[in-house]
């Protein structure tokens, strides 16, 4: 099987996911100081904190590899997003392409636009904080939640030119509509409709407590999703590097029946290789909190010097292996289903007020509840800003720096 070559560079997605995120926090966070030419005060922080970051930086991972692999394709594909409370992630790529200024002039890429969509999300007569039918390509709103892979398989419905990328959350997961709908699968799986591609956002967590997918074994839920007639693809963080390219991630597994492709990772075939395990990546994560709650609590920034450096790592790995999946499903006769296993609030707080938030239903919400008024937690949303390095990204006058 041939895969195409990746159409945007390693370095331009990192950036771009990067970008996402910074202004993903800026709108739940921020009413001034955008771009943080000053050091951060109460005074620019918004009065009432509302919205949802824990699946977040998933959306903007998913959606980035998705605009690179199906560049070729990108008038019939589809993002379709069953978290809609994940809104703000999905409003900051819609403003880094430029979509929201085509329905909206008042809303380009530039200072200005990002002041409009920071400001204004989730305040009344701005924007919502669940996806809407007023956001561009939004098919989904999302915020009662089990009815996005049911309208994907609608959107590909005797269009076999369509595809959809739907991401599940795996809170979603649980519902009873998403369970039926994994049923459709046999029904409409047909050179006459078009193509479904479901990512299941396996994050761990919902709002107050453990997922059911979370906390099932690799082997049953690839039973469960290979029992709806799927391929099955699992993805993990993972801290160890791969010298192949993300054409090359993936082997063909046709003469191995009840088996689905695996990636193929560089050392990955023997026991001792543990930078490669999701295990591992968890380990190491736990090791930077407990330094954190031994030390001042000011140190919120070197905390995530320390941390910057993996989740670097990490998220490349991730641009790597969900694009190398992305691309398996794009070119698979077989319908494929990609599992996708991140922390939840992946590179944001790692602990704040000596709880675990990364990795763990902390991170669900607001991450920082009392950025408004408690001098830690406002240092540590200034490091968590400044993590992202912005400024290299954007300037007031240019807008986006792209290479």
């Amino acid at each position: 099987m041939q895969y195409e070559t990746k159409k945007v560079s390693l370095a331009a997605t990192e950036k771009r996911i990067r970008a996402c995120n910074y202004l993903t926090v800026t709108q739940l966070f921020l009413k001034s100081n955008f771009l943080l030419e000053q050091p951060l005060s109460f005074d620019d922080i918004k009065p009432r904190l509302l919205g949802h970051w824990g699946t977040c930086p998933g959306i903007n991972l998913v959606y980035a590899c998705m605009r690179d692999v199906f560049a070729d394709q990108k008038d019939n594909t589809i993002f379709v997003l069953g978290p809609g409370h994940g809104f703000p992630a999905l409003q900051a790529n819609l403003f880094y392409d430029g979509d929201l200024a085509a329905v909206d002039d008042s809303l380009k890429p530039d200072y200005a636009g990002l002041t409009k969509i920071s400001a204004l999300f989730s305040r009344i007569g701005g924007f919502p904080s669940h996806a809407s039918p007023s956001a561009p390509g939004v098919i989904c709103e999302g915020g009662e939640l089990g009815y996005s892979l049911a309208t994907a398989y609608g959107y590909c419905l005797g269009h076999p030119e369509r595809t959809a990328i739907v991401l599940i959350g795996d809170g979603e997961f649980e519902t009873a509509t998403t369970l039926a709908s994994l049923n459709l699968n046999d029904l409409l799986s047909s050179p006459n409709n078009g193509k479904v591609i479901p990512v299941l956002h396996l994050n761990g967590y919902k709002i107050s407590g453990p997922t059911v997918a979370g906390r099932r074994s690799e082997h049953q839920l690839n039973d469960l999703i290979r029992g709806f007639g799927y391929t099955p693809v699992r993805i993990e963080e993972r801290l160890g590097a791969s010298s192949k390219a993300p054409a090359e991630l993936y082997q063909e597994t046709e003469n191995l029946v009840g088996q689905e492709p695996q990636i193929v990772f560089d050392g990955d075939d023997s026991d001792d290789a543990p930078t490669n395990t999701f295990e591992q990546v968890e380990q190491n994560i736990t090791k930077l909190i407990q330094e954190e709650q031994s030390e001042d609590k000011n140190s919120a920034r070197q905390t995530f010097e320390k941390a910057e450096n993996q989740t670097d790592i990490i998220m490349r790995n991730l641009i790597l292996d969900v694009e190398a999946a992305l691309n398996f499903a794009k070119n698979s006769s077989d319908p494929v289903f990609i599992i996708l296993e991140t922390e939840k609030g992946l590179s944001g707080p790692l602990v704040v007020d000596d709880t675990k938030v990364r990795g763990n239903f902390k991170a669900h919400q607001i991450p920082l509840p009392k950025a408004k008024s408690d001098p830690a937690e406002l240092e540590l949303l200034s490091s968590w800003l400044h993590s992202y390095h912005f400024e290299e990204l954007f300037n007031k006058e240019e807008g986006f720096l792209h290479d």
